[in-house]
């Protein structure tokens, strides 16, 4: 599991906890050699910029759910619709986080988005 951005094939722009999904080994346990079959996204939301704020010279970001019209928190997505990925800005990943899980991170998560906002804020 990974919180990532992904570029879409449509040029959505989502944010999501991604997960691979492969072939198990014969006896049913996880293959992490497995062929890749699909990408999970859990809480996906698209990003898009909305307003121009001339003060600040910036955009603001607009975050709208991804399949508003379903109630299920996961999709799959086949793998070869997703053009590119990279993580999010520490603006960004902060908001996504108290949109989704806004009673905390499961702990390994929470570990990785730790990790990567103390990294420090982009240039």
């Amino acid at each position: 599991m990974s919180i990532i951005v992904a570029k879409l094939e449509n040029n959505q722009h989502v944010i999501a906890d991604f997960r691979e999904v492969r072939t198990p080994k014969e006896d049913g346990t996880p293959d992490p050699d497995g062929e890749l079959l699909f990408l999970e996204m859990f809480g996906p939301l698209v990003l898009s910029f909305a307003e121009y704020i001339e003060e600040t010279n910036q955009y603001k970001v607009a975050y709208d759910r991804y399949m508003p019209f379903c109630k299920d928190p996961t999709f799959r997505i086949m793998p070869d619709k997703v053009l590119s990925v990279g993580r999010a800005t520490n603006g960004i990943l902060k908001t996504y986080v108290e949109q989704i899980f806004p009673n905390g991170l499961p702990e390994q998560l929470q570990k990785e988005v730790d990790e990567q906002l103390n990294e420090g804020e982009e240039k």
